[in-house]
């Protein structure tokens, strides 16, 4: 298994019992380093303490991830593409307008972070 073929948005491919439990336990693990890095730093969780604390096998973030860095890249990843979609509703709406005010196009664009 080579850990870097995967991209950090990349779904888990789970070919040992092909349902969603794979999938459940990559965004536990998800949400759970999230959740320490935000507490602890990044440098101050380690894989350990990441799977320990969701309940998942030691070798969890290896195998759905590759490495703790990887991990990192997925979670920014996922953070990305929420601000992503939620600006591309803001400028949506203001399509509507024939000439949208600069301060409103600045909204729609650092309103979401």
């Amino acid at each position: 298994m080579t850990s870097s073929t995967r991209g950090p948005g990349a779904a888990d491919p789970n070919p040992r019992n092909g349902n969603s439990s794979g999938a459940a336990t990559r965004a536990k693990l998800l949400r759970t380093a999230e959740r320490l890095f935000a507490k602890n730093g990044i440098d101050g969780v380690s894989v350990r303490d990441i799977t320990g604390t969701a309940g998942a096998n030691s070798a969890a973030v290896h195998y759905h991830f590759g490495s703790k860095h990887d991990l990192i890249a997925a979670i920014l990843h996922r953070r990305l593409e929420a601000l992503a979609a939620r600006r591309e509703q803001l400028l949506l709406e203001l399509e509507a307008d024939e000439r949208p005010s600069l301060r409103k196009v600045v909204e729609a664009l650092l309103l979401p972070v």
